[in-house]
C-alpha cells in the first residue's frame, strides 16, 4: 500500500512556499521599480531576491527541523552551499559576460541579469529559514 509521508510533504511545500514568496517579492520590487505591473519577474533570473535560495534554504532547514542533524541534512546542506555559490559566482559572472557581450554585439541582446548579488542570496536564505519554521 502506498503511504505518504507527511513530513516529506511539509518540506516540499516549504520549499515551493519559499520559492514562491521570493518570486513574489521580485515582482513587487520591480513593478514598484519600474512604475508599471512586471509579471515576468515571478519567472525571472538573477535579481533580488535570490528564489534558488529561498528555495534550498528552505528545504535544508525544514529537513533540520524535522531530523536534526542527519544524513538527510547533510547532503542537502551540501547541495544547498553548491547552489549557492553558483547562483553568486558562475551565473554572476555569466551576466558580466552578457553585458560584455551586448556592449560589442548591437544585435541579439543577451539577458544580463541571470546570477545574483550575496545580499539577494542572504535574503533569500532569510525566506526560506522564515518558511521552513513557519511551516514545519
Amino acid at each position: 500500500m502506498f503511504m505518504i509521508d507527511v513530513n516529506a510533504v511539509k518540506v516540499i511545500i516549504a520549499g515551493i512556499a519559499a520559492w514562491f514568496i521570493a518570486h513574489l517579492i521580485k515582482v513587487i520590487i520591480a513593478s514598484v521599480k519600474e512604475k508599471k505591473f512586471k509579471p515576468e519577474f515571478f519567472i525571472s533570473l538573477g535579481g533580488m531576491p535570490s528564489a534558488h535560495s529561498a528555495f534550498v534554504s528552505a528545504i535544508a532547514a525544514s529537513i533540520f527541523l524535522l531530523q536534526g542533524v542527519s544524513i538527510l541534512f547533510a547532503v542537502s546542506l551540501a547541495f544547498s552551499i553548491i547552489v549557492l555559490r553558483d547562483a553568486v559566482g558562475v551565473r554572476r559572472e555569466v551576466g558580466r559576460h552578457a553585458e560584455i557581450l551586448n556592449k560589442l554585439n548591437k544585435g541579439k541582446r543577451l539577458n544580463e541579469k541571470v546570477g545574483h548579488t550575496l545580499s539577494d542570496i542572504l535574503v533569500g536564505i532569510v525566506i526560506g529559514v522564515l518558511a521552513a519554521l513557519i511551516i514545519i
